[in-house]
């Protein structure tokens, strides 16, 4: 069998069993014997001119048929830019695509599952010389002694080091879905909090603490992607008080803006609009990445009410304006930063809820656009898959308050089977049920509805 037939007979067979993306790559590649490279690409249905064309066309880098199908012949080695767009293209790591290997410890445990799993899926057997979980264990306890011993001096590189993965999570986040970056960020935050305990100088302990406060920022966002409320709000209330010690006005309004998200993101219309209007306060008037999110915010939590239609535009201009402004950075980063396409999820939401469905039609555009052709694998970047989802409901928002409330109903549905299963949490889903509410009672008796409402409450019954 060819390996385009194999790769779509397991196609379906992942459809039918909920496989993750991970396993469906691995079995392909384990069954037909094709490069990981090739393994991606026949998981995610493309032709080689497909993947020439929208690399070219997503990501502004020319790449030709010819050059592809070297690199997954192996007669070629794809320059390390184009590795780079490569994983951006897939939504993964150069390991992943068969470029080099991780040997990360907190990898090893998680890759030895996948191969078992995928060894289950083709039906062969381990490979003899597989790590198992007892030794995998034995070297992550030899590694966590020799990480005790080696701080307990502290020493510049062990505070760099922790400032180097705080400013690299971004690129964690991508590759992977909330449950599974959850576990480094928590290593290095009880990393941060044992170095802060012995430091002695001033500003060795606010370097620290910026750590701690981004860290737990970050605990707080995740905790938000998987619908823990009362734990994100502990979190990003300790990212708050760390940066409060600090006293730094750019880190404490990075911090104020992310928790600003928590009560939008539940209803909290109020509390929203007083952490936004907080974290402008300590941003000032300089653009800054937490002045623009902060500015969102509040836009989003103003929009459902119809006296602040003037106010809400001027904060998404205002918005878009600093964003523009920002250096590059900022604008790549999507934790520490904000990216163009987060940007777009939140204006294409804001300008449906104010009833300018053309306007937010366009940015919804530019969002899901930004997802045509991806192995979906979790979250493809920082709140990847709320604003791949806000993009869908807006949208089907912007169909009900067009009165197309079929086509609403249709989205809706196509949204929430297309978001990873994964990342079908409880926030997605709550964002999925508000949408639906946009459709009016009257229309509510179609065969789309029912369908929409039927696949709301069995993901509803299983998240």
């Amino acid at each position: 069998m060819k390996p385009q037939q194999t790769a779509r007979s397991l196609r379906e067979q992942a459809a039918r069993e909920s496989w993750s993306p991970e396993a469906l790559v691995d079995a392909i590649a384990e069954r037909t014997g094709v490069s990981r490279l090739r393994a991606f690409r026949l998981a995610a249905d493309l032709t080689l001119d497909e993947v020439a064309r929208q690399i070219t066309a997503l990501r502004g880098s020319t790449v030709s048929k010819q050059q592809l199908s070297q690199w997954e012949t192996g007669r070629a080695q794809p320059r390390e830019h184009l590795r780079d767009v490569l994983c951006q293209f897939y939504g993964t790591r150069p390991d992943r695509l068969g470029f080099g290997s991780d040997y990360s410890a907190s990898e090893r445990s998680a890759l030895a599952a996948q191969a078992r799993a995928a060894s289950t899926l083709t039906g062969r057997a381990d490979a003899p010389d597989q790590i198992d979980a007892g030794t995998a264990r034995d070297l992550d306890e030899v590694r966590a002694r020799l990480s005790r011993f080696l701080q307990s001096e502290l020493s510049e590189t062990a505070v760099e080091y922790l400032e180097a993965r705080v400013r690299n999570y971004d690129a964690a986040f991508i590759t992977g879905a909330s449950s599974e970056v959850m576990g480094d960020v928590a290593m290095d935050l009880r990393s941060a909090d044992e170095l802060l305990e012995r430091t002695r100088t001033p500003a060795t302990a606010a370097r620290l603490l910026t750590v701690i406060s981004y860290l737990s920022g970050m605990l707080g966002i995740l905790m938000l992607h998987l619908g823990n409320q009362r734990k994100a709000d502990e979190w990003f209330l300790y990212s708050q008080l760390s940066a409060d010690q600090t006293e730094t006005r750019d880190l404490r309004a990075w911090a104020t803006a992310r928790r600003a998200l928590l009560p939008l993101y539940y209803g909290n219309a109020a509390d929203a609009v007083r952490h936004a209007d907080r974290a402008l306060a300590l941003a000032g008037k300089a653009p800054s990445a937490a002045a623009v999110r902060a500015l969102t915010v509040r836009a989003r939590a103003k929009a459902a009410h119809p006296g602040s239609r003037a106010a809400v535009l001027a904060d998404l201009d205002k918005a878009a304006e600093m964003h523009e402004a920002l250096p590059m950075e900022a604008t790549t980063d999507g934790i520490l930063g904000i990216t163009r396409l987060q940007l777009n999820a939140y204006l294409g939401e804001t300008y449906t809820d104010v009833g300018d469905t053309q306007r937010g039609m366009l940015h919804h555009s530019e969002v899901l656009d930004r997802f045509a052709g991806h192995a979906a694998d979790g979250c493809l970047q920082p709140d990847g898959c709320l604003d791949y989802a806000l993009a869908w409901f807006s949208q089907a928002k912007a169909h009900a308050l067009d009165g197309d409330h079929d086509e609403a109903a249709t989205v809706i549905s196509t949204a929430v089977m297309t978001v990873p299963l994964k990342c079908r949490t409880t926030m997605v889903l709550k964002t999925a049920s508000a949408a639906a509410r946009a459709i009016p009672m009257g229309a509510r008796t179609t065969t789309e509805f029912a369908k929409m409402r039927d696949v709301l409450a069995f993901h509803a019954s299983t998240s």
